[in-house]
């Protein structure tokens, strides 16, 4: 019996909604040239970088860090060894997100306007990055499937950690995802409320079968969070809230389809 669909449970999600919520990050020891899967499945175009650090000693530079966001040379910092000082000597060390905060992915470094970082002054940065590997050269990618192979002769090393960093697609994650929850929710609320498939049409119970969707849809991307990493574990506590209060909606509704045990009288002899 089918109490709600795909189209009712997609009306409860902004566009990319999924999609933003499932960016993930991964470092991988690569061995031999086997497919390797990542957490999730179907990558976004585009989205896909694989790369490792591959200097021994840490790349420096100066900047100058004003009012605005300040790009570093390259992109895809290995944010744990970033060091920003005020000269090359160690001076004073800065600390990250008292007297600047870093993005790691595009690489800008900004001041935090009451840290020890005074306006339009000259630091040092040391850090590692990661550098890109080509597609078709050094690995092999497979956007559908959600997975990465190494090439013989390519860059990468066999038994190398590599770092992987990708979304996933909304388009079929999406659909993949609320399929088997609207299978799920009609199925339970059968079970539970209607064997006999008597309230099909009834608009009440459509609604909870609709709330129960989300509601697992919600659980099924934080689970998808915490497996893809990237710092999602904040992403992946609010998903879970968005689970448990379209849960409650849905348990409110079937109230009054249930009998109420309160109500019964006993038998009267005749």
């Amino acid at each position: 019996m089918s109490y709600t669909n795909i189209n009712l449970v997609r009306n409860h999600f902004a566009l990319d909604m999924l999609e933003s919520a499932v960016a993930g990050q991964i470092e991988l020891k690569v061995s031999g040239t086997d497919w390797i899967n990542l957490p999730g499945r179907s990558i976004k175009s585009g989205s896909l970088f694989v790369g490792a650090i591959r200097k021994n000693e840490p790349s420096s530079e100066k900047i100058i860090l004003g009012s605005s966001p300040v790009s570093l040379s390259v992109k895809n910092i290995a944010a744990d060894s970033v060091t920003v000082a005020s000269d090359k000597s160690l001076g004073t060390i800065y600390t990250e997100t008292i007297d600047y905060t870093l993005n790691p992915d595009s690489g800008e470094i900004t001041r935090i306007s009451d840290g020890s970082i005074s306006p339009d002054s000259e630091v040092t940065v040391w850090y590692f990055y990661y550098e890109p590997y080509t597609v078709g050269e050094d690995y092999s990618s497979d956007y559908q499937w959600g997975r990465i192979k190494r090439l013989t002769g390519g860059n990468i090393a066999d038994g190398q950690m590599i770092l992987v960093k990708y979304k996933l697609s909304s388009a079929n994650y999406e659909d993949g995802l609320l399929e088997s929850v609207v299978a799920e929710a009609n199925a339970i609320v059968q079970s539970k409320i209607d064997p006999e498939g008597r309230f099909g049409a009834d608009p009440v119970l459509q609604a909870a079968a609709s709330y129960l969707a989300v509601s697992l849809a919600c659980r099924s991307t934080a689970v998808i969070c915490v497996g893809t990493g990237m710092n999602q574990k904040q992403v992946s506590s609010d998903w879970l809230r968005f689970a448990d209060s379209y849960r409650n909606d849905y348990e409110a509704l079937l109230k009054s389809f249930r009998p109420n045990v309160t109500n019964l009288k006993p038998p009267v002899r005749t």
